[in-house]
C-alpha cells in the first residue's frame, strides 16, 4: 500500500502536477495508470520466469 502511495507521490513531484486542477488530475491519471500497468506487466514477467526456474 505505502508503494503505491510513494509511486503517486513520485509522480506528481516528478511532473510538478497540482492534481486539483483538471489538467493536472487527468495527467496524474494518465501516468499513474500507465505507470501501475507496466507496474503489473513486470511482476507477471518475474513470476513466470521464477515458475520456470529450475530450483533443484
Amino acid at each position: 500500500m505505502m508503494f503505491l502511495i510513494a509511486g503517486a507521490l513520485f509522480i506528481i513531484s516528478n511532473n510538478s502536477l497540482y492534481v486539483f486542477q483538471d489538467k493536472g488530475a487527468d495527467i496524474f491519471c494518465e501516468k499513474y495508470f500507465y505507470w501501475l500497468g507496466n507496474l503489473f506487466s513486470n511482476l507477471k514477467t518475474i513470476t513466470g520466469q521464477v515458475v520456470n526456474m529450475k530450483w533443484f
